[in-house]
């Protein structure tokens, strides 16, 4: 069996979306000829957890652990809890501090996030690329693998696999879980040119240096052939057939409309709170029988403009949960929400990970998001629901109106086809093949 080190930084007990992209696939890949080493960090600094994801780890999987030091932690005691400045940016987590304008923001805030975006480059857990490429140079060389990936966010560990590669020319494949320069925050980091030139440099290294460069949506793959990639190519997440093996729950009683996952403000859907305010004054009944439930990290921006509109009863908030009740929670609501961030050059290529396990729980799907983007072609692909764009407010009331109508007649369900090319198991033979192809001799 060829074997592959993955190095990652999200790892059970953390968890999210980018934790059960390789929790999968180190379950997959033994059955298809690889065996996974996974190199993680041994203290690290994650934001949720969820020890459920450790079941999903394949016993025997060898796992190596290397401390790790993590600046957001003396980040945190520098702003303390400060008193002072608007009520919003007090309570305000670190990875939403972007998303505040910055007179919101008090000094050590705006401090803070110029020091991450111009010396902490390309993130944070920069301080782990040079202590890694010296173990893992000496690690490799007593213990060969036949190829090498990289998984990011952070990025950083993408330097870790260039400087290996550069050092004993390992066969390196970067895994970009999201964006790079293209994510969403990066314009808010106020970067200064020669930090952005930075940013945009060790980019192209890493896409022209590594042997094959995976993303997790097809729209940024052209762009990253247009930059020098030599092999770029779209493997997405997907779904795990084992984790709906079970008996689905009974559908909630009320017109329940759920989104998991994290509902940052960059991501507050104004025009749905619009539609559903507007639908609860128009149709009798409507609002006692509207349940909204956001499963996960929820932004206090989302709640107060819910509570504006006046649908603040509505409201279902159980905050994080586990893999496993997220998914019970998606097949017992009567529809599940897709809300993908409004962000011109960052939008079409935005395919959450959340959109393939929503298929497998087969309720319709309410799209609000670009019509030409990945997520809109994957859910007009297998008829698993209706896209609306992010300013058309009478589509959008259409479609819940049609949805309502279905619900009180007892009949509101989706007949969606060919989602199976999404499973984890055909998801992890793509990535088998990829590897069998860049060390076949």
């Amino acid at each position: 069996m060829k074997k592959v080190l993955i190095i990652v930084y999200y790892w059970p007990p953390a968890g999210g979306g980018g934790v059960q992209r390789w929790v999968k696939f180190v379950k997959y890949l033994p059955q298809l000829g690889w065996e996974p080493i996974l190199y993680v960090p041994e203290n690290p600094d994650y934001p949720i957890l969820d020890e459920s994801l450790a079941a999903e780890v394949p016993e025997g999987i060898q796992i190596i652990r290397r401390p790790i030091w993590e600046p957001r932690k003396l980040y945190r005691r520098f702003l303390g809890k400060s008193t002072k400045g608007p009520k919003k940016a007090n309570k305000a987590k670190l990875d939403q501090l972007f998303y505040l304008d910055p007179k919101e923001r008090s000094w050590k805030q705006n401090l803070g996030i110029w020091l991450r975006g111009n010396l902490f480059i390309p993130d944070a857990r920069v301080f782990w690329i040079n202590p890694s490429v010296r173990f893992l140079k000496k690690y490799l060389k007593q213990h060969p693998v036949d190829a090498v990936i990289t998984s990011g966010p952070p990025h950083s560990l993408h330097l870790i696999g260039l400087k290996l590669k550069r050092k004993i020319n390992i066969t390196w494949v970067a895994d970009f879980r999201d964006p790079w320069i293209e994510i969403e925050y990066y314009g808010k980091m106020m970067l200064t040119k020669w930090a952005d030139a930075k940013h945009r440099r060790l980019e192209v290294e890493v896409l022209k240096e590594s042997d094959a460069i995976i993303k997790a949506t097809y729209y940024w793959v052209e762009r990253d052939r247009k930059l020098g990639a030599h092999y770029p190519l779209a493997i997405t997440n997907g779904y795990d057939e084992d984790d709906f093996s079970h008996a689905p729950p009974a559908l909630s009683e009320h017109f329940l409309m759920s989104h998991i996952g994290t509902l940052a403000n960059d991501r507050n859907p104004h025009l749905l709170w619009q539609a559903l305010s507007q639908l609860s004054a128009e149709i009798p009944g409507f609002k006692e029988d509207l349940r909204v439930q956001v499963v996960g990290k929820t932004d206090e921006v989302v709640v107060s403009t819910m509570n504006d509109l006046g649908l603040g009863d509505c409201l279902v908030n159980p905050g994080y949960v586990s893999h496993d009740e997220a998914i019970r929670l998606m097949q017992a609501s009567q529809v599940l929400l897709l809300l993908i961030n409004d962000v011109d050059y960052n939008a079409p290529g935005r395919m959450t990970g959340k959109i393939f396990e929503y298929l497998a729980a087969e309720r319709p799907i309410l799209l609000i998001g670009p019509e030409e983007g990945d997520a809109a072609k994957v859910v007009r692909m297998t008829g698993a629901g209706d896209v609306v764009t992010f300013t058309d407010l009478e589509r959008l009331k259409a479609v819940i109106r049609s949805y309502y109508e279905q619900y009180k007649a007892g009949n509101l369900s989706i007949d969606s086809k060919g989602y199976g090319q999404f499973s984890r198991r055909a998801i992890s033979g793509q990535m088998a093949d990829l590897l069998n192809e860049l060390t076949t001799s």
